[in-house]
């Protein structure tokens, strides 16, 4: 069994998750893990996380997805990504956005979108065969564009 511990660190003054790096792939023990950390530390990274991957067994992304819209049975209609066409989780991680997934709440004409571009997390409204777009706002980290794709969501679909 090929298992992989992947380290992951936040560079010193960061704390948003969109600015998480991998420190390394190549250990295969906690302990190796441990001494990356300490000298990691030493140059300021700081949120640490560990990630198992077992390189045996190919990933099973649909399954997880599945298990995350048990959780939110109310938001199941709704919810979408786009880029895969994955359905009922309420939130994409800033890695998905990396990765050029779209979130997106949709009923009838209106329609809202929350993407990541050039590092800027941009949120917009519109209504298809209609008004137009209604809304468009920017935000810096995941937090805040989440924040303010709720804010969107709350103000034009009640």
């Amino acid at each position: 069994m090929a298992v992989e511990l992947v380290l992951w660190g936040l560079p010193k003054g960061e704390a948003d998750r969109l600015y998480e790096v991998v420190l390394s792939t190549q250990c295969k023990t906690v302990a190796e893990v441990e001494k990356i950390k300490s000298l990691a530390k030493k140059d300021g990274w700081h949120g640490f996380r560990i990630q198992k991957l077992n390189l045996d067994i190919a990933p099973d992304f649909i399954k997880g997805i599945k298990r995350m819209s048990k959780r939110n049975p109310s938001e199941q209609d709704n919810s979408k990504f786009v880029k895969g066409t994955v359905y009922g989780v309420n939130k994409l991680t800033p890695y998905a956005f990396r990765c050029g997934y779209v979130q997106e709440y949709k009923v009838g004409k209106l329609h809202t979108d929350l993407w990541m571009e050039h590092g800027t997390y941009d949120i917009r409204t519109h209504e298809t065969g209609g008004r137009g777009r209604l809304a468009w706002d920017t935000a810096r980290t995941s937090t805040e564009a989440q924040k303010i794709f709720a804010k969107h969501v709350r103000a034009f679909y009640r």
